[in-house]
């Protein structure tokens, strides 16, 4: 008889039962989940006017984005970032770049503001 040589079949890749809330329904274990903690007041320069920086860094990057609300006594935000490796390290890159330039004109108001003293 002829054996037929079963070739491993391909198995598609494991979604996730339940995503959270905010995070895209397609979430598949090739995907990335990186968690940023930021400092509340940063976190304005990673949203930016309106949500435009946001919105930025998500059609650029097209990994999903999402920062934690803020409210009286939070003194640290949680940044979500979901999304294929490239996407994330490209939103992740952004964020970064955001939070470093509000760090510098920040730090350089504070040190103003001391020397005028």
């Amino acid at each position: 008889q002829q054996q037929q040589q079963q070739q491993p079949q391909q198995q598609p890749p494991r979604r996730y039962s339940q995503p959270k809330h905010g995070e895209p329904q397609s979430l598949t274990a090739e995907d990335w989940n990186v968690r940023l903690l930021a400092d509340s007041k940063a976190c304005g320069a990673v949203i930016g006017s309106k949500g435009t920086r946001l919105h930025e860094i998500r059609d650029v990057s097209k990994a999903s984005v999402k920062v934690s609300r803020s409210g009286p006594g939070i003194s640290r935000r949680v940044i979500s970032v979901f999304g294929n490796k490239p996407a994330c390290v490209e939103a992740v890159c952004m964020i970064g770049d955001s939070l470093r330039t509000y760090s510098e004109t920040h730090s350089k108001s504070s040190q103003q503001q001391v020397e005028g003293s």
